[in-house]
């Protein structure tokens, strides 16, 4: 939809609060303003609210509903605050669950890329069965991922794009740390040469040691999906209707990004003069500031296991 604009994420939103979780934001305006049903009923909320303009925002992770037990998605395209209140003030999302299936589906799917290394496989099954009082549903499923890294492929592989007349967005967070004088802003070289350079604190602004952080940032994270589902009604008069739904499901999701930055100038951290770490140390008697990657404690891991229960 056009209205589906901006706002919306999946599992491989690197920034995400929610790591794992998968949100609509109908016009821009966040999850919490955009209401998700299901059978025309609200849902308990993801446990991790996702950070929208700064603000926690709570919202249904389309992750835990099964896809092959959809029969349709219906969108209020307007708001709809004036029904349902101010979490429905960019419209509402209602997903509408199979219940009058009759018979017997199994299916069975693979995928991968042309690389051959972000294959993904889906089997699912769905029975039910329908008569003049009664009919029930019941779903299985399972969904799994193999991840796939930036430096996977040729145009993500470095942060540097200026080859292609973009943007160098490497990091100044180095493996090898940079040190700088903390009332100049001016970069350091370590001695003996003692040397100064008059290069600006910002993040595209250094001639050297930049930090490719493409190499270690998963672009879609490994992913396992599975559970059951069942939908039960029997009309015990014709304008009284008994029903259950009931449904359980296990998401599994392995996030990674790079290595923890410290930027010690812009965060006021110093090393001082007889440091053992300062590099200039018994040299000078001033602090020094610093920006280095924490390398060696590896890759920041988001490995989120979601336990869905609804009834």
């Amino acid at each position: 939809l056009p209205q589906n604009s901006s706002g919306s994420f999946a599992e491989n939103n690197a920034a995400s609060f929610a790591p794992g979780g998968s949100g609509v934001s109908l016009r821009g305006l966040g999850q919490q303003s955009t209401l998700v049903l299901i059978n025309g009923r609200r849902v308990a909320p993801y446990a991790f609210g996702q950070n929208v303009n700064g603000v926690t925002a709570g919202f249904v992770d389309l992750n835990s509903i099964p896809l092959e037990a959809v029969e349709r998605i219906e969108v209020l395209k307007d708001s709809g605050s004036a029904i349902y209140g101010s979490d429905a003030i960019a419209g509402v999302v209602n997903i509408i669950l199979k219940k009058d299936y009759q018979g017997l589906e199994l299916t069975a799917e693979y995928g991968n890329t042309t690389h051959r290394d972000s294959g993904e496989q889906t089997y699912s099954m769905v029975t039910g069965m329908v008569n003049d009082k009664a009919n029930a549903m019941f779903f299985l499923d399972y969904y799994d991922r193999n991840a796939q890294f930036l430096r996977d492929r040729e145009n993500s592989a470095n942060a540097d794009h200026s080859a292609q007349g973009g943007l160098d967005f490497r990091s100044s967070a180095s493996p090898q740390g940079l040190v700088f004088d903390p009332f100049t802003g001016n970069e350091l070289f370590v001695p003996p040469t003692g040397a100064t350079t008059t290069n600006a604190l910002s993040a595209t602004g250094f001639s050297g040691n930049h930090y490719n952080f493409n190499k270690d940032i998963v672009d879609y994270p490994q992913t396992t999906r599975y559970g059951g589902y069942s939908v039960i009604n029997y009309n015990i008069t014709d304008r009284l209707t008994a029903f259950v739904e009931a449904g359980y499901r296990k998401i599994l999701t392995e996030f990674q990004s790079a290595a923890t930055p410290v930027f010690g100038d812009t965060d006021g951290f110093t090393i001082g003069p007889n440091n053992p770490f300062n590099p200039y140390a018994g040299i000078t008697n001033a602090p020094i500031a610093f920006r280095w990657r924490a390398n060696q404690a590896g890759p920041r891991i988001d490995d989120v296991d979601t336990d869905v229960i609804r009834a």
